[in-house]
């Protein structure tokens, strides 16, 4: 009897029970967004902000899976704004300041661990914004960014943080909480909290609620549609975004 047919029924069986390496996950979102925000200067007037910009996210994750992937995970994301500032008049004044249209930068990198039902990523936003009333020029500023979700990744996760959600609030950081939540083959996205607003560097908040939509186009492709509200006591604001994620 040949031992061939032996040797390559052993062969078969030790291929198949083999640990097989697990492919990382790789995310990139490109977003182009417009909008307006009011915010006024500490001890000085208000004014409102109104930009248009672009941006984009890689995401890499050491196993692939929803809401971004588990194991250890990395994030990067940058976006450019072209914003117009404008001082608000005082009733007895005849005519309002308005600063030259700026380029304006923000940006975040994190880092950390997500498991099945819990993650935790923490990085630095870093983020420009007019400094002074009397200045037009560009400041920048550093802020802390971290992120925490709970939650079973099959359905739906919560998630608390600080810094910035969203290739859309780079600009604009904050305190936010929110949900993930998967409604058939759309994945939903919900962020509220307490962000920057108007164009002073970060003298003023507002309340703002985000709400994102991602539609499925092809399997690795999906359409970003999204929209936030925002408001303060010296104003509302308001922004809509559309772009592209997918996954490599």
């Amino acid at each position: 009897m040949s031992k061939r047919p032996l040797l390559t029924f052993l062969a078969l069986g030790i291929a198949a029970t083999a640990p097989t390496r697990v492919r990382a996950s790789t995310e990139v979102e490109g977003v182009g967004y417009g909008g307006t925000s009011a915010g006024g200067w500490i001890c000085g007037p208000v004014g409102r902000a109104n930009y248009g910009g672009a941006g984009a996210r890689v995401r890499i994750a050491e196993r692939p899976g929803r809401f971004g992937g588990t194991g250890l995970t990395g994030e990067a994301a940058a976006a450019f704004e072209r914003e117009s500032a404008t001082i608000e008049c005082e009733p007895d004044d005849t005519g309002c300041v308005k600063f030259r249209s700026s380029g304006m930068f923000g940006g975040h990198a994190r880092a950390g661990y997500q498991w099945e039902v819990f993650g935790f990523e923490a990085g630095a936003t870093a983020f420009q914004g007019h400094s002074t009333k009397l200045n037009s020029a560009a400041s920048a500023v550093v802020f802390p960014d971290a992120e925490i979700a709970i939650g079973p990744r099959t359905i739906a996760r919560g998630v608390v943080g600080i810094g910035s959600p969203s290739v859309t609030t780079l600009r604009r950081p904050g305190a936010y909480l929110g949900a993930d939540v998967m409604l058939g083959s759309v994945e939903l996205q919900a962020r509220a909290g307490v962000f920057r607003a108007g164009p002073a560097l970060f003298d003023d908040t507002s309340v703002r609620t985000d709400v994102a939509l991602y539609v499925p186009v092809t399997q690795p492709l999906s359409l970003r549609l999204g929209g936030s509200f925002s408001g303060n006591e010296v104003g509302l604001g308001g922004e809509g975004s559309a772009g592209l994620r997918g996954a490599l």
